[in-house]
């Protein structure tokens, strides 16, 4: 699947703090994610002078091609800061050889993503106590009459809008901590009326936001007054410019390639006047050499541009486990993988696959206690 969206979708980061109090003026610093590949800056963010930031992007695949920041910012001792997780892809086809393969970028799902359910699952991900939904219903409704009075049309639409928030709470050593959690979903579909075949997907944007107990809402209040993430516009032109000028060379050296061609066919032609159907015969081979050439060009070009989508997919998975601290281990026994904290160095897994034993002694070995047959599994990097 390959739906092309005109613009990056990026909900709006609420950057917080615990440490302040509301209303106090705040000394603040600008700090940037920079893309690489085209050398340029990315998304600007305002935050706290004293605040330790890290951030990252991900570029878009064939599931999305939009690119993605992701970020932990916090303050200096820990107790308050925010993460912004790697956007997670899912898509779906009523046309079974449009489902998503494993080096699409996507995961596949049937059927729109609720914010409410990817919520729930992140919460047991994060091993955090669930105190209350706090999500604001007026803006959800706001969210859908936004879609419904869009009245989009066209190949490629929007088709779902949710959002969810829930207050969690949890413990740094023995300072009691909350933490919201919000969950933003937009969902699209594609239509391709000549195949019957209509390809739909939905992006999960989350991030969570946390401060000693009592002091989160308020210091979320707070910090959307005073923080405004900047999508730079010069990054926009820049990956227009570039793929632009990448079709452009395309283009170009295909003309000249035909040019070139045509003129030396009748320049033959007419130096050769009685030999003119052996030198078309010639020329029409030597064409068809150069569009095999070229197929194999534009063959190895696909190849690459697979490379790179495999591996963009495998950096958003693994920064995906590093923020939600899972860690992939292989059974050897059974050639399986499967994910569990990365708090434990090591991982036993049982004969039957049912039960783990995780610790972080390289001497403990369950195997000793005559409760069964276990096997250390190993960890994937």
């Amino acid at each position: 699947m390959k739906p092309k969206i005109a613009a990056v979708i990026f909900a709006a980061l609420l950057l917080t703090t615990g440490s302040p109090s509301p209303g106090a003026a705040q000394d603040t610093k600008r700090v940037a994610i920079v893309d690489d590949v085209l050398g340029v800056t990315f998304f600007t963010y305002t935050i706290p002078a004293d605040w330790i930031f890290q951030g990252g992007m991900t570029h878009g695949t064939s599931c999305n091609i939009s690119d993605a920041p992701f970020l932990r910012a916090s303050s200096p001792d820990g107790l308050a800061g925010i993460k912004v997780f790697p956007r997670a892809d899912f898509a779906w086809s009523n046309n079974p050889a449009d489902i998503p393969r494993g080096n699409s970028g996507c995961m596949a799902h049937q059927g729109e993503i609720k914010a409410a359910d990817f919520l729930n699952y992140a919460v047991g991900l994060l091993h955090v106590e669930y105190v209350k939904d706090i999500t604001d219903a007026a803006k959800v409704e706001r969210m859908r009459s936004d879609l419904e009075q869009s009245n989009q049309s066209g190949q490629m639409r929007r088709t779902f809008v949710d959002t969810a928030s829930a207050l969690t709470r949890f413990k740094i050593n023995s300072i009691s901590e909350e933490e919201q959690i919000d969950v933003t979903v937009h969902c699209w579909e594609r239509d391709f009326p000549h195949r019957n075949t209509r390809d739909e997907f939905c992006a999960v944007d989350s991030q969570l936001t946390w401060a000693p107990e009592g002091k989160v809402l308020a210091t979320v209040k707070m910090m959307q007054a005073m923080v405004k993430p900047t999508l730079n516009l010069g990054y926009m032109q820049k990956w227009a410019q570039n793929n632009t000028q990448q079709w452009a060379n395309i283009n170009r050296q295909m003309t000249i390639a035909n040019n070139t061609f045509y003129e030396n066919l009748n320049r033959q032609i007419i130096a050769n006047g009685q030999a003119t159907r052996q030198q078309m015969d010639q020329q029409y081979q030597t064409h068809e050499a150069a569009m095999a050439a070229a197929q194999r060009g534009s063959d190895m070009n696909l190849q690459r541009q697979q490379q790179n989508w495999n591996a963009q997919g495998r950096m958003a998975d693994d920064a995906c486990d590093y923020a939600l601290g899972l860690q992939k281990r292989y059974d050897p026994t059974t050639g399986q993988v499967y994910k569990s904290s990365s708090e434990y160095t090591y991982d036993w897994i049982s004969s039957d696959g049912k039960q783990h034993y995780p610790t972080n002694d390289i001497n403990f070995n369950p195997n000793g206690m005559g409760t069964g047959d276990w096997t250390l599994t190993n960890n994937v990097h």
